[in-house]
């Protein structure tokens, strides 16, 4: 009987897994569509490390090193683009809500809790929308979890490395370097394993543009009464994020809805009362030091900014707390469907709640925030850059002329570069004399056959380009009845 129960529990999990693997490889390569300022930082950052330049600092923003050694990794087998740092990010999604079936099972005892947890995670818009972008945040749950879990176990070893990596990881993932004190073990290797990232700070802090100095408003003369309102407002922020307004970063979220749905975010507030009556009953010993505790620690780095306060709440500053969050709405819809003494009503009221708010977080990401994102998600980058491929062995240069005109600055000169055949003819010029970019930084040969893109409303730069070429074809690059960017091709001739 006992085996016969193993089996189902299996294959639950694998149908779990199975149903977050479609999750984040469904439309991978168009939603979100467009390759942003921080994916592109990413790309060039994966790019120095196919190249053989290793590096071991925060080289952009709170953003560490370890992401570009795994989406390096990923892109040697698959080839380096915008779609390879996505799946990169899809596959820790995908571990991540392995990790937490695993994870939530040690912490609750409950097999039918930690399924529930980890169907949550494979299918919930906050681990989704992550598990998609091409940045490193998907990381920080997925290390804290594995860590806290070998933790559990008193492997302290191998909880003190996932520690000491988690580092390497995002800025998000500070506050959990706590956790390693849990014992002696654990805090050694976490330091050891740590170490040569803080051998590097210095270099971490000037090349990540101060980030920890600037969210804490260090040089803004704030006074400590100042600074104490905004941490607790940014406190209160945090905690309305999950059932009344979250963050409004059009990126990775839809813009200030809540960071859980519905029915998620009430089973998420019952659930979390009950872990907390739970631990005052002294029900579950485990409770404080691996749940409750962790839930307060990893959203220190989240609350922080103080010299940013409308930037709060942040669903990537939050990302750690992510296993938390849904192992809190199990925990309550389990309780809740234990109440009901009737298995088979029991069994179908889970079912039909799950497949609800699967059906709620598949509308979200899929349908509403797509239309969301600018311009409907219509990929600027990719439409010209797919364009500009097919003239790829009839040109010597191409020339992007200004930047961003689309309507949150896309496309940026480097989201067409990086997905173009040949990245290396492109160049970027957003200097107002024309001629004088054409003899020097062009550096133009004669009869050189040049495509330039421009903005679809940039008539003077136009008329310019037709004073230096001959054999001109102009016209519009058109996409779901938006004019994406202007192409002018022609054939350079010195004057």
């Amino acid at each position: 009987m006992r085996k016969n129960k193993d089996v189902r529990i299996i294959f639950a999990l694998f149908l779990i897994i199975t149903i977050a693997t479609f999750l984040r490889l469904y439309k991978l390569d168009s939603i979100p569509g467009e390759m942003w300022g921080d994916v592109i930082e990413h790309y060039r950052l994966t790019q120095k490390i196919l190249n053989g330049n290793f590096y071991l600092s925060y080289a952009f923003g709170g953003d560490g090193p370890l992401f570009s050694y795994i989406s390096a990794s990923i892109s040697k087998i698959v080839g380096l683009s915008f779609w390879s740092l996505k799946f990169s990010t899809a596959i820790i999604g995908i571990l991540l809500a392995i990790v937490t079936f695993y994870f939530s099972l040690e912490l609750f005892s409950s097999k039918k809790i930690a399924l529930v947890s980890s169907f949550l995670t494979a299918v919930s818009f906050w681990s989704l929308t992550f598990s998609r972008q091409g940045k490193p945040h998907i990381l920080v749950p997925f290390i804290i979890t594995i860590s806290l879990y070998y933790l559990l176990k008193k492997r302290y070893f191998v909880a003190g490395f996932f520690l000491g990596l988690g580092m390497y990881s995002q800025a998000g993932f500070w506050g959990a370097f706590l956790f390693s004190l849990y014992n002696p073990i654990s805090f050694l290797i976490a330091f050891i394993t740590s170490l040569p990232l803080i051998l590097n700070i210095n270099n971490s802090i000037a090349l990540s543009g101060n980030f920890y100095v600037e969210k804490l408003g260090i040089n803004s003369n704030f006074s400590l009464f100042h600074s104490a309102q905004t941490l607790l407002i940014n406190i209160w922020k945090n905690i309305l994020s999950f059932n009344i307004r979250g963050d409004n970063c059009f990126r990775h979220s839809i813009s200030g809805q809540p960071h859980v749905d519905f029915t998620s975010g009430i089973l998420f507030i019952i659930g979390f009362l009950l872990i907390i009556v739970s631990f005052i009953k002294k029900e579950n010993k485990k409770l404080w030091p691996f749940f409750i505790y962790p839930f307060l620690i990893i959203q220190i780095p989240s609350i922080m900014d103080i010299n940013n306060p409308t930037s709060i709440p942040n669903m990537g500053r939050m990302i750690g707390i992510i296993p938390f969050v849904y192992m809190s709405i199990a925990y309550g819809l389990v309780k809740l469907i234990n109440l009901i003494k009737n298995k088979i009503i029991e069994n179908f009221l889970l079912a039909i709640i799950l497949i609800a708010i699967f059906l709620i977080n598949f509308n979200n990401y899929f349908f509403k925030y797509p239309s969301d994102l600018p311009n409907g998600n219509v990929p600027f980058g990719k439409i010209i850059a797919d364009e500009i491929n097919k003239y790829d062995n009839k040109i010597n240069k191409i020339i992007v002329t200004g930047c961003c005109w689309g309507e949150w600055g896309q496309p940026e000169p480097d989201g067409i570069r990086f997905q173009l055949k040949n990245d290396k003819k492109l160049i970027s010029y957003n200097n107002d004399n024309l001629k004088e970019f054409i003899f020097s930084e062009a550096d133009l040969d004669d009869k050189e056959d040049v495509l330039f893109i421009l903005n679809p409303n940039d008539f003077y730069i136009g008329k310019e380009i037709g004073k230096y070429f001959k054999n001109i074809k102009e016209y519009s690059v058109i996409k779901n009845g938006l004019v994406i960017g202007k192409i002018i091709y022609g054939k350079f001739y010195k004057i």
